[in-house]
C-alpha cells in the first residue's frame, strides 16, 4: 500500500492502517438498502471510518450508500495530494480512545 498515491477503501481497520502510513484514501461503503435504515438508527456516529471516528472530524472523505463511480474517481484524484491530519489519533492512549468511542456508540 505504501506505493499507492491514493486508495479507494471499504470501511474497517485497513483505513486506520492507511492513515497511519499517511496514504490518502476515499472510503466507500454500501450495505443492503433494506438493512441500511436499521443500521443507521443503531449507529450513533456521523462517521464509518476509523480515522474519522477517532479524530471526531472528517479527515478522509466517506461515501455511504451513494457510490457514484465518477464522484468516487474525482474525489480519489483530488485527495491524492492531500495529507491526512491524524493529530487526534497519534497521541498516546489510542486504545482507550477507541474503547471509549465504541462504548459511547453502543450505549448512547
Amino acid at each position: 500500500m505504501h506505493k499507492c498515491q491514493a486508495v479507494l477503501s471499504k470501511s474497517g481497520t485497513c483505513t486506520l492502517e492507511l492513515a497511519l502510513q499517511g496514504i490518502p484514501m476515499v472510503i466507500a461503503h454500501q450495505i443492503s438498502p433494506l438493512s441500511y435504515p436499521f443500521v443507521q438508527k443503531m449507529i450513533q456516529t456521523p462517521f464509518i471510518s476509523l480515522p474519522n471516528i477517532l479524530s471526531q472530524k472528517a479527515v478522509v472523505p466517506e461515501f455511504i450508500q451513494h457510490l457514484d463511480e465518477a464522484t468516487l474517481a474525482r474525489t480519489l484524484i483530488d485527495c491524492s495530494s492531500q495529507e491526512i491530519d491524524l493529530s487526534a489519533v497519534g497521541k498516546p492512549g489510542a486504545a482507550k480512545r477507541i474503547a471509549d468511542n465504541i462504548h459511547r456508540m453502543i450505549y448512547a
